[in-house]
């Protein structure tokens, strides 16, 4: 959704990059509870495992977007992958 608004100031550049980063760690925030509200009651070791899963998808995800996104960028030009990417 950032690459589809016609930004020329860096003072909006930086908004909108810390708005981004405040959606991160909201996103974060929900994720992590989500996995105390599944591992209530389950050892910490049950509780550790769902945390690790967790950080695993994530960094999969971050591995696969880095090694796409110069193949999609030629393709498709910066904004039609922020489209793609929501």
């Amino acid at each position: 959704a950032l690459g589809t608004l016609p930004v020329q100031s860096p003072r909006a550049v930086f908004a909108l990059l810390a708005l981004s980063s405040v959606g991160t760690a909201c996103s974060d925030v929900v994720i992590d509870s989500i996995v105390v509200e599944r591992t209530r009651g389950a050892s910490q070791q049950a509780a550790g495992s769902l945390q690790s899963l967790c950080w695993l998808a994530a960094g999969v995800g971050g591995i696969g977007a880095a090694y796409f996104s110069g193949s999609l960028v030629e393709a498709y030009g910066a904004q039609g992958v922020f489209l793609l990417a929501g």
